[in-house]
């Protein structure tokens, strides 16, 4: 997809990316333990701007709390 649109992001970042908006509903796997992903019904009210202020205003908390979650586990030491 980044050839197909010029984007300049790492393999990682998109999976980071991917995980983060499955999280929180705006994508989902097209099957488990896929590493490819469809838009939801969410997703696409929310690329249409059909999603309500306090339904985005609510997924931006959630989203930002588990982007945090994520930046603590990859901190963490290796054993």
């Amino acid at each position: 997809m980044s050839r197909a649109v010029n984007l300049i992001a790492s393999s990682g970042r998109v999976e980071e990316r991917c995980k983060l908006l499955s999280q929180v509903g705006l994508i989902a796997p097209i099957f488990e333990e896929s590493n490819m992903y469809e838009i939801t019904h969410e997703g696409q009210e929310y690329l249409d701007g059909e999603m309500s202020r306090i339904d985005r205003s609510h997924q931006l908390r959630f989203f930002s709390r588990i982007y945090i979650k994520l930046i603590n586990q990859s901190m963490r030491p290796v054993s």
